[in-house]
C-alpha cells in the first residue's frame, strides 16, 4: 500500500513560542544504493525546517518526524515553479506574437510580471502557511548527558 505523505527525521534545534525549528540531515539519491560507503560527507547536507503552530510541546532536542501531504507538496510545487514559468511564458509569447513587442522587452516584462507575482503571493503567507503545513510528531526525547 502506497503512502500519501513523505515524512524525514530529524530532531528539535529550537523552540519558540508559535514555532518549532528542525534540524535534519538530507543525504542525495544515491546514499541509498549498493554504492554508499563510497560517497563521502558531501553528499550528505545539514538541513532545517521549521513548523508553526506545532501541535504538541516540544523541547530542545526532540527526536521528531516531519510529515508532509503529497498533495501540500504538490500544491507547494505549484504554487512556487509551475504557476511562475506558465506566466513567463504566457507574458513573452504574448508580448512578442499579439503586441509585437520586441524579444529584449518582451523578456523584461516576463520578469517583471513573474516578480509582481512572487510580490502578491506574499501578501498570502499567512494563509499560505496554514494551508502548506508540515506535521511534526515527537519520537523519543533525548537523553541529557
Amino acid at each position: 500500500m502506497r503512502e500519501d505523505c513523505a515524512s524525514q527525521q530529524g530532531h528539535v534545534t529550537a523552540v519558540y513560542p508559535d514555532r518549532v525549528v528542525v534540524s535534519f540531515v538530507q543525504s542525495s539519491a544515491c546514499s541509498g544504493c549498493h554504492a554508499a560507503s563510497a560517497c563521502t560527507m558531501l553528499d550528505h547536507k545539514r538541513r532545517e525546517v521549521t513548523i508553526y503552530n506545532p501541535q504538541e510541546l516540544f523541547v530542545v532536542g526532540d527526536r521528531v518526524e516531519v510529515k508532509v501531504q503529497n498533495s501540500v507538496g504538490i500544491r507547494a510545487i505549484l504554487l512556487s515553479f509551475v504557476l511562475p514559468l506558465a506566466i513567463l511564458l504566457l507574458v513573452a509569447v504574448s508580448s512578442i506574437k499579439l503586441l509585437e513587442l520586441k524579444e529584449g522587452i518582451s523578456i523584461l516584462l516576463s520578469f517583471v510580471s513573474v516578480a509582481v507575482y512572487y510580490f502578491i503571493l506574499s501578501f498570502f503567507t499567512p494563509h499560505l502557511r496554514e494551508k502548506l503545513s508540515l506535521t511534526l510528531y515527537k519520537i523519543s526525547k533525548t537523553n541529557p548527558q
